[in-house]
């Protein structure tokens, strides 16, 4: 008995002890006060993860404070101090007299990251804490993610700068073409933005991945509660009228989804800001890339009108497609012109010939045509076939910086007696390379010559004038100043930079400029756009835009590192044509134009000396029958070669050799530009990769 009585003792003594050292609540040394209570305020300690760090800003947000368009950056009364004792808290004293409309932080509240973003919750959702507080005293917050370490945000995007208001919407209606939709307004002001149904779309934007189209609203929307219907540009769709949003314009940015059975208000994926208000600058118009012609010679006696649809990738006509644009006799045939859209320039379309009447049956298709220029093609019932020879006349590109009344014009003749008829040819508006030209385009018989012309205005011709002389032998432009009477300008070619690299970078050589602009991006620069061999040698090629022109560049090459012996200085030059540079030992020194070879390896079994190549296509580039003998004897990449030298770039050239003794034979069929190399073997011209 002695022996339970003294266990039961025990237990009781050991139940006594724990009962008496656990507490009732826990509490973690971030809960601790970090901040003194303030009569007449309420002081609120948040507990933050430890995502938040020194340096960030944060704002208290609610119904009783204001949204983060009000608040963020506006009212430092409401941004959180980091405590210097505790890291963790972050204390904000608010003034109840402060609050809006009756509000208390009962309506609810929650914090927003400068940079980072609004709190929400592990279920993405934005969270809403509510206290019945007064003041006096101090309440512990904890922000979403505190016990995870993260603080859990809906990331910002960035969105554009812009004045005034935009309404940004995902549109999901399918409403296309004529249908896209429209946004109407009615409310403080009727028909704001336009009577039914409203204004156009004013643009698109991607945010976040997201592509948005957005309506455009001026100072005169603000302050002003508008209901909002969107509907198909009056085509019988639009927002049922129990989902028609209601905003009163004060933030810049108003975010929606509609679809074509009603709309859904979107938070704002970035940070509220009230709107800045200011007048909307006209945009600058936006004027169409000067494209080429085509030309055709109809032989084939279809009925109806002769159309041609032309489609590449990401852009095609509508069907029938283009109609004749004019016509023209050239060398006494006769041509039907088709003006070809620019959006096609420097592209590889295909083309569908037809008629009007009967198309099914009535149209010739040709396909893998690259667009570099005009283009000729004689037209039968069952075949296009092309016509070499026939070029566009000459265009002049006008930057008019007089700006005299009326419409400009330009008469021209020459000493032959051809001229244009009075007043001369007028000029539309084009853009070029991104630049606004006048432009104009020379008659057939002028073009190719140096001309007398008058460029004059028509009205009051007789002062609004000025006599010169215009080059037609191709596309020129030329200024018609304020300070100088007039000008040729400059030309904005694209145009490359060539560099053999003996600093032994290869991949790893890039090209920084610094000057009026950084043309090849920021530091460290580009690598190059692509390796080509020329002349015998590997050349690493920097291209640069016709935009870039004309431009005074600094050059740095460097090996992406930077640094001392990752970089040198190199030379000052002016874009806008080409350049070549050899770098060694930290030196660049320029160089003349290299030019391209054609390299053999002779296994023919005819002697060196009497193997001659010869060339016809643009001309006969190597002289006449039987052509020209090898320049010499050259080593590229171990392997020795006899190589002939390409007189120019960019032509054609159809080659054929032979042994100037009655054997001979083709080889091939190059546009000039780079190295070729080939073994040749009798009768055969193998291609060496």
């Amino acid at each position: 008995m002695k022996k339970i009585f003294k266990t039961l003792s025990l237990l009781f003594a050991l139940g006594a002890a724990f009962a008496s050292c656990a507490p009732e609540e826990i509490t973690f040394s971030h809960e601790n006060p970090a901040f003194e209570a303030k009569e007449g305020m309420i002081l609120i300690e948040a507990i933050a993860p430890a995502g938040i760090v020194a340096g960030d800003e944060i704002y208290i947000i609610g119904p009783a404070i204001g949204d983060s368009a009000s608040v963020v950056g506006v009212k430092p009364e409401y941004q959180l101090e980091q405590s210097t004792t505790v890291s963790r808290k972050w204390g904000v004293y608010l003034n109840p007299a402060n609050f809006l409309e009756g509000k208390t932080l009962a309506d609810g509240f929650r914090f927003v990251a400068l940079d980072k973003g609004h709190e929400v919750t592990p279920l993405n959702e934005e969270p809403n804490h509510t206290l019945n507080a007064v003041t006096g005293k101090s309440y512990n917050v904890y922000m979403a993610g505190a016990w995870s370490n993260d603080f859990l945000v809906r990331p910002l995007v960035e969105l554009p700068e812009h004045l005034n208001f935009r309404v940004y919407i995902i549109d999901n209606t399918g409403w296309e073409g004529d249908q896209e939709v429209h946004l109407y307004m009615y409310g403080d002001k009727n028909d704001l933005g336009g009577a039914w149904p409203g204004i156009a779309v004013s643009g698109t934007e991607e945010l976040g991945g997201i592509t948005y189209k957005y309506f455009e609203l001026g100072p005169e929307a603000n302050q002003l509660e508008e209901h909002l219907i969107f509907n198909n540009n009056n085509k019988g769709a639009q927002t049922p009228g129990d989902q028609e949003p209601v905003i009163t314009f004060e933030n810049a940015d108003y975010f929606f989804k509609v679809t074509a059975d009603g709309c859904e208000v979107l938070k704002n994926p970035g940070m509220d800001k009230k709107a800045e208000l200011g007048e909307i600058p006209e945009p600058e118009p936006v004027y169409p890339t000067p494209g080429y012609r085509l030309y055709i010679q109809d032989a084939t006696s279809w009925p109806g009108n002769l159309y041609v649809h032309l489609w590449t990738d990401g852009y095609g006509t509508d069907w029938p497609g283009l109609a004749v644009s004019a016509t023209e006799e050239i060398d006494g045939v006769t041509y039907k012109v088709f003006a070809l859209p620019g959006e096609i320039n420097g592209k590889t379309i295909s083309f569908i010939a037809h008629s009007d009447e009967n198309d099914g049956e009535n149209r010739v298709q040709v396909d893998n045509v690259e667009v570099s220029g005009s283009l000729a093609y004689k037209l039968t019932a069952g075949a296009a076939e092309a016509i070499t020879g026939i070029t566009d006349p000459a265009r002049i590109f006008l930057t008019d910086e007089r700006h005299w009344p009326g419409n400009l014009y330009i008469h021209m003749w020459n000493d032959s007696g051809d001229t244009t008829d009075w007043p001369g040819v007028s000029g539309e508006m084009v853009n070029f390379n991104g630049t606004n030209y006048l432009m104009f385009t020379a008659p057939r018989k002028l073009s190719g010559q140096t001309v007398s012309a008058i460029i004059h205005s028509d009205e009051n011709d007789g002062e609004n004038r000025i006599e010169t002389t215009l080059r037609l032998d191709k596309d020129r432009f030329y200024l018609l100043g304020t300070t100088t009477i007039f000008d040729e300008a400059l030309e904005y070619n694209p145009s490359s930079l060539y560099v053999r690299d003996e600093m032994g970078w290869g991949e790893n050589l890039r090209l920084y400029a610094w000057g009026t602009s950084e043309i090849f991006g920021g530091w460290a620069g580009a690598v190059a756009n692509a390796t080509v061999s020329i002349g015998g040698y590997k050349w690493a090629r920097f291209d640069i835009a016709a935009s870039d022109a004309h431009k005074e560049a600094n050059l740095i090459f460097n090996n992406g590192n930077g640094g001392d012996g990752n970089q040198f200085d190199a030379a000052k030059i002016e874009t806008g044509e080409d350049h070549w540079f050899l770098i060694k030992d930290y030196t660049c020194e320029e160089l003349s134009a290299a030019k391209a070879r054609i390299f053999v390896i002779n296994n023919t079994g005819w002697d060196d000396a009497d193997l001659h190549l010869y060339s016809w296509g643009s001309y006969e580039a190597y002289g006449g029958w039987p052509g020209a003998v090898s320049g010499g004897k050259q080593t590229v990449d171990g392997t020795e070669y006899l190589y002939f030298e390409i007189p120019e770039t960019g032509i054609t050239m159809n080659l054929i050799f032979n042994n100037n003794n009655g054997s001979q034979f083709d080889a091939a069929s190059i546009t000039s530009g780079y190295d070729v190399f080939y073994t040749l073997t009798p009768g055969t011209a193998t291609p060496i990769e």
